[in-house]
């Protein structure tokens, strides 16, 4: 198994295709106890280079961590917990699920100040006060 790991892992680093990518981290959530596997998923976690045609791999590589066995999950769990107020729902949403997969108590607190703040705007836009972030339109 270490082998075809490995070779996941570089065809992942190396491919251009996003469908080929997200298909790669699938099969890395399916190796629940590899330190190496929740690694790999984080690394192409980078909200510096993900432009909205590459959401579909975030969602799934946070899918795929939240597939990890618990004690390999947690130890990405800031990375994981990073995501819950990223710009688009879904991607949001696959973190949370994720979190919520690994139950491990350090998301709580993220999670509710998130939840606090989507409070905050959705009372902001119900009384007509601009909401940040939100363009109007």
């Amino acid at each position: 198994h270490g082998i075809l790991l490995d070779r996941l892992i570089e065809v992942g680093k190396g491919e251009r295709s996003t469908k080929v990518r997200a298909a790669v981290a699938d099969a890395l959530g399916e190796y629940r106890k590899s330190e190496k596997a929740a690694e790999a998923l984080v690394l192409w976690l980078r909200k510096d280079q993900l432009k909205e045609e590459n959401y579909q791999l975030a969602q799934r590589c946070l899918q795929s961590l939240g597939n990890l066995a618990p004690e390999v999950g947690r130890k990405q769990i800031e990375k994981i917990n990073d995501w819950f107020d990223f710009r688009d729902g879904g991607t949001a949403k696959a973190a949370v699920m994720a979190a919520g997969a690994l139950r491990d108590k350090s998301s709580i607190e993220p999670l509710m100040g998130e939840l606090q703040r989507n409070q905050r705007d959705m009372l902001k836009f119900i009384t007509g006060e601009k909401v940040d972030g939100c363009d109007g339109g």
